[in-house]
């Protein structure tokens, strides 16, 4: 999307990536590394950079410090820490709005410099991707979550821990209360990239971005989302609502949503392996059942309770999500169930995914659902 300034015509980033983890986890490293990948493809420019270097900058220039040190001198920036802390604590009580700020001016700095894809490390915010995406509506923000085992951080940075005060928006410090679901349950990372191996991983660091970061940069992707209509304030007011029925309704939508989801699971994965496809009313039947006959996997059809005649397998749910809370006909409560029509039920399963045995797809139409068939065992596509 092009927006038009006193100056220039800004291209907006098209991908935000908001790369966490615990101290010692290996972000920055991570980062570096996928922005090399994306800086290989033909036409597409990455860069990084860190959340916290605005409240560095600010702070070496209300207290002398030497700049440079602190953007890349571990140690020099581990003797300032609690200052920083401190510092950045201060603003925020007078500037509430102060994360927002430096969030908006990095992604917007980027525009500035035609960059395509925008990954931001040095942040620790809770849910950062519901925080922080709406000041950036013609971007897409995604969450890769970097973890490592305490022993291997706790290796790679020294005495540096999970407990240790930082700048910025390490350690929760720069999250915004207002802007972040108050009930952390719901913080869920786009991606996890499991960074726990020994000595110099680049090949698997790379390979990640290449199956996980790559994709939504190309132009069959772009076209779906085209075709996803976005409901400001609905089903209540500050609730975006993303009508993805919609792919279904535009000529070729469904086709090309269908090709998509194939390639997601395509890559290592046999389906032959799989025993049904769960979907749950009532977006999940519709991509469920178009995935299903072209595969040749059988569909395992999930209702809302009481709605199919026994015997069902079912799962009250007494933990509603986040969206089914924010209906405006339901009081969160209820669940899901699932007939034994279906050839995975009749063969005697569901089983956990993983260790080797066979395995289920969901598609999740009702969180509400979505819980049942979570609960009994069902992959799902991000």
């Amino acid at each position: 999307m092009k927006v038009f300034t006193q100056h220039a015509v800004v291209t907006r980033p098209k991908l935000v990536v908001l790369v966490t983890g615990e101290c010692g986890a290996g972000k920055g490293y991570c980062a570096d590394l996928w922005a090399c990948v994306i800086n290989r493809q033909r036409k597409t420019k990455a860069r990084v950079a860190s959340i916290s270097d605005a409240t560095k900058r600010e702070y070496a220039a209300a207290s002398g410090a030497d700049l440079n040190r602190l953007l890349h001198d571990r140690a020099y920036k581990g003797n300032h820490r609690a200052v920083l802390t401190k510092f950045f604590g201060d603003q925020l009580r007078e500037r509430p709005r102060l994360p927002e700020e430096h969030f908006s001016n990095l992604v917007y700095g980027a525009a500035r410099l035609d960059v395509d894809v925008l990954l931001i490390t040095g942040m620790r915010d809770k849910a950062p991707v519901a925080a922080f995406s709406h000041l950036v509506p013609e971007s897409r923000v995604v969450e890769v979550r970097v973890q490592a085992s305490q022993e291997t951080r706790e290796t790679r940075r020294g005495n540096c821990s999970s407990n240790s005060v930082s700048d910025g928006h390490d350690n929760n410090i720069g999250s915004n209360p207002t802007t972040v679901a108050a009930d952390l349950k719901y913080d869920r990372p786009t991606l996890v990239f499991e960074n726990d191996a020994v000595g110099k991983n680049d090949m698997q660091i790379e390979s990640f971005s290449e199956l996980n970061l790559l994709p939504y940069l190309s132009d069959k992707l772009q076209r779906l989302e085209c075709m996803v209509r976005s409901i400001p304030d609905f089903p209540r007011l500050g609730v975006e609502f993303r009508h993805v029925l919609g792919i279904a309704q535009r000529t070729g939508g469904l086709a090309l949503c269908t090709s998509l989801l194939q390639s997601h699971f395509d890559y290592g994965f046999d389906w032959a392996k799989v025993d049904d496809i769960a979907a749950c009313e009532t977006g999940g039947f519709v991509f469920a059942s178009a995935l299903a006959a072209r595969v040749g996997v059988p569909l395992a059809l999930i209702r809302e309770e009481s709605k199919l005649p026994p015997p069902t397998m079912s799962v009250a749910n007494s933990s509603p999500s986040y969206i089914s809370s924010m209906g405006t006909d339901s009081d969160g409560g209820g669940g899901g169930e699932v007939g034994p029509d279906c050839d995975g039920s009749r063969r005697g399963r569901p089983r956990r995914v993983g260790g080797g045995g066979r395995r289920r797809i969901g598609f999740w139409g009702d969180p509400l659902c979505g819980a049942t068939a979570t609960r009994k065992g069902w992959d799902q596509p991000n």
